[in-house]
């Protein structure tokens, strides 16, 4: 029922709103590809499954957070992920992520911390068992990885699926 799940995302937000969003690699992604121009978004290769329009969710959603946390991890994908752009197309893009990045509250945890005798290291790896463990308790995160938006779930993580998002009439 969409309704249900309307109240459901609209108490998750004001919930969280104070609290801060974690924001996965992906999502993150498309916001700093957009930043440089939207229309690269559905023809590159890393941001293809999303639209120009969800652009514009994720900045509307970003904004609406006090904070906005994300991970050296994260930020490590997403600049190996903007190196596989053309080249001065990557080159601009880098230095709007450079300029973007004050707007986000960056923890580090050390890699030795995040794998060390944790279960969920050996399936989800490095960046998501990062996640799970930054947010715990403390943020929302916002992902379009179903599968880690379900272990999240299931283990009491407040979870935002990017795909449910869009499914809804905001």
């Amino acid at each position: 029922d969409s309704c249900r799940m309307n109240d459901f995302i609209t108490d998750l937000l004001q919930t969280y709103r104070r609290r801060g969003i974690l924001v996965d690699t992906n999502i993150l992604l498309v916001y700093f590809v957009g930043l440089q121009d939207p229309k690269i978004i559905p023809r590159f290769k890393r941001t293809c499954t999303f639209a120009i329009e969800d652009f514009s969710t994720i900045v509307a959603l970003l904004e609406f957070f006090e904070v906005r946390v994300t991970t050296s991890h994260i930020l490590t994908e997403i600049s190996n992920f903007i190196g596989q752009l053309p080249e001065k197309t990557a080159s601009d893009c880098f230095d709007i992520f450079s300029k973007a990045l004050d707007v986000l509250d960056e923890h580090q945890l050390p890699a030795q911390k995040i794998a060390a005798n944790n279960p969920i290291f050996r399936k989800f790896g490095l960046t998501d068992t990062g996640i799970a463990l930054l947010a715990k308790d403390k943020y929302l995160v916002l992902t379009d990885d179903l599968r880690v938006s379900h272990y999240l779930a299931n283990t009491g993580i407040d979870v935002l699926n990017f795909n449910h998002i869009r499914e809804l009439n905001w």
